[in-house]
Protein backbone atom coordinates (compact mmCIF):
# COMPACT_ATOMS: atom_id res chain seq x y z
CA UNK A 1 0.00 0.00 0.00
CA UNK A 2 1.33 3.80 -1.00
CA UNK A 3 1.50 5.63 2.33
CA UNK A 4 -0.28 9.36 1.57
CA UNK A 5 0.71 12.48 3.51
CA UNK A 6 0.02 15.87 2.91
CA UNK A 7 1.81 18.37 1.44
CA UNK A 8 4.18 19.77 3.95
CA UNK A 9 7.38 21.99 2.19
CA UNK A 10 9.34 25.02 3.49
CA UNK A 11 8.00 28.37 4.54
CA UNK A 12 4.41 26.68 4.20
CA UNK A 13 4.72 26.88 0.35
CA UNK A 14 1.50 24.75 -1.86
CA UNK A 15 2.24 22.70 -4.90
CA UNK A 16 -0.18 23.00 -7.50
CA UNK A 17 -0.37 22.13 -11.49
CA UNK A 18 -1.39 25.01 -14.08
CA UNK A 19 -2.35 24.19 -17.26
CA UNK A 20 -0.70 26.54 -20.14
CA UNK A 21 -2.93 25.15 -23.14
CA UNK A 22 -6.03 25.15 -24.24
CA UNK A 23 -6.07 21.82 -24.45
CA UNK A 24 -4.66 21.14 -21.04
CA UNK A 25 -6.88 24.23 -19.46
CA UNK A 26 -10.02 22.28 -21.54
CA UNK A 27 -9.12 18.90 -20.07
CA UNK A 28 -8.23 20.23 -16.56
CA UNK A 29 -11.88 22.67 -16.04
CA UNK A 30 -10.16 24.52 -13.84
CA UNK A 31 -7.53 27.31 -13.16
CA UNK A 32 -5.51 25.16 -11.56
CA UNK A 33 -5.12 21.87 -9.04
CA UNK A 34 -3.95 22.02 -6.19
CA UNK A 35 -1.14 19.59 -5.33
CA UNK A 36 -2.26 18.36 -1.64
CA UNK A 37 -1.36 14.26 -1.36
CA UNK A 38 1.77 12.73 -2.58
CA UNK A 39 1.44 10.44 -4.50
CA UNK A 40 -0.81 12.42 -6.53
CA UNK A 41 -1.49 10.36 -9.33
CA UNK A 42 -3.17 12.01 -13.21
CA UNK A 43 -4.75 9.67 -15.19
CA UNK A 44 -7.53 10.06 -18.01
CA UNK A 45 -11.45 9.98 -17.23
CA UNK A 46 -12.71 6.99 -19.21
CA UNK A 47 -16.00 6.84 -18.03
CA UNK A 48 -17.33 9.55 -21.11
CA UNK A 49 -19.96 9.09 -23.71
CA UNK A 50 -21.63 10.97 -26.56
CA UNK A 51 -25.17 11.74 -26.53
CA UNK A 52 -25.81 14.29 -29.00
CA UNK A 53 -22.38 15.80 -29.80
CA UNK A 54 -22.69 16.19 -25.59
CA UNK A 55 -20.36 15.13 -23.50
CA UNK A 56 -21.90 12.49 -20.66
CA UNK A 57 -19.82 11.68 -17.90
CA UNK A 58 -20.86 8.25 -16.45
CA UNK A 59 -21.16 7.20 -12.78
CA UNK A 60 -17.49 6.67 -10.88
CA UNK A 61 -17.14 3.46 -8.90
CA UNK A 62 -18.75 3.67 -5.58
CA UNK A 63 -17.96 0.98 -2.32
CA UNK A 64 -15.12 0.53 -0.90
CA UNK A 65 -12.61 0.57 -4.05
CA UNK A 66 -10.32 3.71 -4.22
CA UNK A 67 -10.31 5.85 -7.25
CA UNK A 68 -6.90 5.09 -9.36
CA UNK A 69 -6.43 8.81 -9.83
CA UNK A 70 -6.17 11.74 -7.91
CA UNK A 71 -6.77 14.03 -11.22
CA UNK A 72 -8.60 12.82 -14.04
CA UNK A 73 -8.19 14.65 -17.21
CA UNK A 74 -10.79 14.62 -20.07
CA UNK A 75 -9.21 13.59 -23.20
CA UNK A 76 -11.32 13.12 -26.07
CA UNK A 77 -10.29 12.49 -29.60
CA UNK A 78 -9.42 10.32 -32.35
CA UNK A 79 -5.64 11.08 -31.08
CA UNK A 80 -5.71 9.73 -27.07
CA UNK A 81 -2.67 11.26 -25.20
CA UNK A 82 -3.25 10.77 -21.76
CA UNK A 83 -3.65 7.17 -20.26
CA UNK A 84 -6.01 5.91 -17.80
CA UNK A 85 -3.14 6.03 -15.08
CA UNK A 86 -0.39 8.33 -16.43
CA UNK A 87 2.00 9.61 -13.98
CA UNK A 88 2.32 10.76 -10.20
CA UNK A 89 4.03 13.50 -8.45
CA UNK A 90 6.30 12.25 -5.63
CA UNK A 91 7.79 14.15 -2.55
CA UNK A 92 11.16 13.26 -2.20
CA UNK A 93 12.67 14.40 1.22
CA UNK A 94 11.25 17.89 2.80
CA UNK A 95 12.28 19.78 -0.76
CA UNK A 96 11.82 17.66 -3.28
CA UNK A 97 10.01 16.42 -5.70
CA UNK A 98 9.61 14.33 -8.95
CA UNK A 99 7.41 12.56 -11.53
CA UNK A 100 6.73 9.08 -11.95
CA UNK A 101 4.97 8.17 -15.61
CA UNK A 102 3.16 5.31 -14.53
CA UNK A 103 3.79 3.24 -17.85
CA UNK A 104 2.17 5.22 -20.02
CA UNK A 105 1.85 4.58 -23.86
CA UNK A 106 2.94 7.63 -24.67
CA UNK A 107 4.82 9.13 -22.28
CA UNK A 108 5.79 12.06 -20.32
CA UNK A 109 7.81 15.08 -20.97
CA UNK A 110 9.46 17.12 -18.37
CA UNK A 111 11.58 19.98 -18.89
CA UNK A 112 12.01 18.71 -22.52
CA UNK A 113 13.12 15.44 -21.15
CA UNK A 114 10.97 12.44 -22.23
CA UNK A 115 9.95 10.16 -19.50
CA UNK A 116 8.54 6.72 -19.80
CA UNK A 117 6.41 5.98 -22.75
CA UNK A 118 5.15 1.99 -24.40
CA UNK A 119 4.08 0.84 -21.40
CA UNK A 120 7.25 1.88 -19.88
CA UNK A 121 7.59 3.58 -16.59
CA UNK A 122 10.34 6.35 -15.34
CA UNK A 123 10.94 9.17 -13.34
CA UNK A 124 12.48 12.86 -13.59
CA UNK A 125 13.13 15.63 -10.92
CA UNK A 126 10.10 18.39 -10.70
CA UNK A 127 11.35 21.93 -10.07
CA UNK A 128 9.33 25.37 -9.39
CA UNK A 129 8.18 25.99 -12.94
CA UNK A 130 8.30 22.67 -14.38
CA UNK A 131 6.83 21.83 -17.38
CA UNK A 132 5.06 18.36 -17.63
CA UNK A 133 3.63 17.17 -20.70
CA UNK A 134 1.71 13.93 -20.30
CA UNK A 135 2.34 11.96 -24.06
CA UNK A 136 4.49 12.52 -26.76
CA UNK A 137 5.76 15.91 -28.68
CA UNK A 138 2.33 16.89 -30.44
CA UNK A 139 0.28 16.03 -27.38
CA UNK A 140 -1.99 19.45 -26.62
CA UNK A 141 -1.62 18.46 -22.84
CA UNK A 142 0.94 20.63 -21.31
CA UNK A 143 0.89 22.18 -17.68
CA UNK A 144 3.66 23.86 -14.86
CA UNK A 145 4.03 22.45 -11.79
CA UNK A 146 4.34 25.24 -8.78
CA UNK A 147 5.36 25.91 -5.61
CA UNK A 148 4.23 28.80 -3.71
Amino acid sequence: MIRREEVTVKNGAQARIVPLTRKAKKALSAPEVPVDEFPFRIGRECRIRFKRRQIIFDERRTGTMAPNNDLYLINVGKSLQISREHLQIEKCGSDSYQVVDRGSACGTIVDGCAVGGKDRSGTHPLKHGSTVTLGDASSPFTFRFELS
